[in-house]
């Protein structure tokens, strides 16, 4: 770096806040003359029978601690949230200066451990190991209610840091809105790479580990960088090495990773001190889902649907809803003009390709009719941007696998004829009227998020089909045909997670400020058969799915396996969850937790 900059004040930009930090290196030389603290640490009690986090021993307000013997969670006894607060709004001025409103949530105290003496930094790894595990596990549960849109975990530890005890503990507090600081980062991110086409957080972190200049530690999937913009005395930033969004969608060896790391971290503050060292820490998972993510990087978000397979109950708050069909043109034009959106996210379609062997004028009328109807409501009120879902349906029975972009367009049912036929009209009205789109191809959608998930009446899709049986709504699941040309007999799917596909839309959206036409696969890479998946759900389940073979389905092709290579290269997209068993994991969990009652 510069020498000027070692030895001057300047400013330092934070692209995660998109602000500047003012940095006065020069100050380092002045004496200290502070707070000091003694090396000498008085000796610390495994036990402490007036600890209340203590196994055992009774908390504030007579609430008791059983006898634990690895983590503990509960409810804090003197919440600054609360799940039952009355809805409520305030506006003194009336002019929004003077505003309030009531925020509901969910407070949790986690105890890592039994020891009252023990912190990360003197706990075995595979101790932190079983927290790391348990915020997991409570960022999934908490996560999957409908009134939660954001799982806070922290650390305060160190009477400096306000956490008036000792004991080896952190907190989780979930609540309705997005709390400002992960909003702002969330804001800068989408900003990043609509410009960059590349996440913004793998950028920094190549950079940092190609200069090697403010790495603390390091291991096989983490990273602890001092970030340049730091503002904090000896602040790190933890970065996992493969992208990861929330903490429940780490990986096995990212938790190991992650809980090996932290041991490094923070016992090395210790070292340099010679003291147990204070410190704040923080995990800052994404949103759930796409209208959560737009509106959270400050978009306005309104949802259309004539709810003829969705539901209400389905809708993220502070999003606006319209109860209409896309066909209605009066209506949609109408809405448009009002609103006059940046983009159009058109997710809207019938999807069964069986069903469209059978039917298919309602899927040409639905999905190819509606979707023109929608493209003169764009047209009439300069609306020029769209993202299109589309399938991979439109190529039919490829001749070779992975399908990459270029293979020949040739569907082998009415549903992917139907999609087929909106992407020739988004070529023609880009090439008329300069419409800007992003044509996204793939399979099947699976997985759920913590909070939705697919919930279909009635229910076609494998996946929930398969975890019906498992919670014994349903007797078997049907095969389809079991003499197919692959190894198994059975047909080969690629299977997307929601969250990767949310991904890729938001994606597209930004880059169509610089590209006018994109047409991008998206899918795992990975085949997986009818039976593979079959398995893959008694193993998760831990039930036995019965089975029945069926004859073929008209219009089933063999083999569908996407390449997503061009949509990694230039959106920068990188599915998280391409494991077979993680995609089914997260649809069990909603689905235990749909039919809980």
């Amino acid at each position: 770096m510069n020498e000027i900059f070692l030895e001057s004040p300047h400013r330092r930009w934070n692209p995660l806040k998109r602000e500047w930090v003012v940095v006065s290196p020069h100050r380092t030389q002045r004496p200290w003359q502070g707070q000091t603290e003694d090396s000498a640490q008085p000796p610390s009690l495994a036990y402490d029978p007036t600890c209340y986090l203590c196994p055992g021993n009774t908390r504030a307000g007579g609430h008791h601690t059983p006898s634990y013997t690895g983590t503990y969670v509960f409810e804090n006894d003197f919440a600054a949230l609360k799940a039952d607060s009355p809805k409520a709004t305030l506006d003194i001025d009336h002019a929004g200066l003077l505003r309030a409103e009531t925020e509901r949530g969910i407070c949790r105290v986690l105890c890592f451990d039994p020891r009252h003496d023990l912190t990360l930094a003197t706990m075995e790894v595979s101790a932190i190991l079983r927290v790391v595990e348990m915020w997991a596990a409570q960022a999934a549960e908490i996560g999957a209610r409908p009134d939660i849109q954001y799982v806070q975990i922290f650390e305060n530890r160190g009477a400096m840091m306000g956490a008036s005890n000792p004991h080896p503990h952190g907190q989780i507090w979930a609540t309705e809105h997005i709390p400002n600081e992960p909003a702002l980062e969330l804001s800068a991110q989408l900003a990043y790479h609509a410009e960059h086409h590349q996440p913004l957080l793998a950028a920094c972190l190549a950079l940092e580990l190609a200069q090697q200049e403010r790495v603390a530690a390091e291991n096989q999937t983490w990273a602890a960088i001092v970030p340049f913009w730091a503002v904090w005395p000896f602040e790190i930033l933890l970065l996992p090495k493969q992208p990861a969004a929330r903490v429940e969608d780490l990986t096995e060896a990212q938790r190991e990773g992650l809980a090996a790391i932290l041991k490094q971290v923070t016992g090395g503050y210790n070292r340099i001190f010679d003291t147990p060292f204070p410190y704040s820490m923080g995990l800052h998972p994404a949103p759930a889902d796409v209208a959560t993510i737009l509106m959270e990087a400050g978009h306005r978000v309104t949802l259309l649907d004539n709810l003829c397979h969705g539901k209400r109950s389905a809708l993220p708050d502070g999003a606006a809803f319209v109860e209409a069909d896309v066909a209605d043109r009066p209506r949609v034009e109408s809405l448009l003009r009002e609103l006059q959106p940046e983009g159009v996210l058109h997710f809207a379609a019938l999807i069964e390709a069986g069903e469209s062997m059978q039917k298919p004028e309602i899927y040409f009328r639905n999905n190819t009719a509606s979707t023109l109807s929608l493209l003169e409501a764009m047209l009439a009120t300069g609306v020029n941007k769209l993202v299109f879902s589309s399938t991979a349906a439109v190529y039919g029975e490829p001749e070779s696998t992975p399908i990459d972009e270029s293979a020949a367009l040739a569907p082998t049912n009415a549903y992917g004829e139907s999609k087929l036929m909106v992407e020739t009209m988004l070529r023609w009205f880009h090439r008329i009227h300069g419409l800007r789109y992003a044509s996204l191809r793939y399979f099947n959608v699976a997985g759920a998020l913590p909070h939705r998930g697919e919930a279909h009446e009635p229910e076609t899709h494998l996946i929930p089909l398969i975890l019906d049986v498992a919670l014994g709504r349903r007797e078997k699941i049907f095969i389809f045909g079991e003499d197919y040309p692959t190894p198994d007999g059975t047909c080969i799917r690629d299977y997307i997670h929601v969250t990767d596909l949310a991904d890729a839309h938001i994606l597209a959206l930004g880059a169509l400020a610089q590209r006018d036409k994109m047409i991008y696969n998206l899918g795992n890479g990975s085949g997986f058969s009818v039976r593979q998946v079959i398995e893959a759900a008694r193993r998760v389940t831990g039930h036995p799915i019965p089975v029945e073979i069926k004859p073929r389905r008209a219009g089933d092709p063999a083999r569908l396996v996407a390449s997503s290579e061009q949509a990694k290269a230039n959106l920068g997209w990188q599915p998280r969850h391409p494991d077979l068993d993680d995609i089914l994991a997260s649809a069990w969990a909603w689905h235990r937790q749909r039919y809980a009652s």
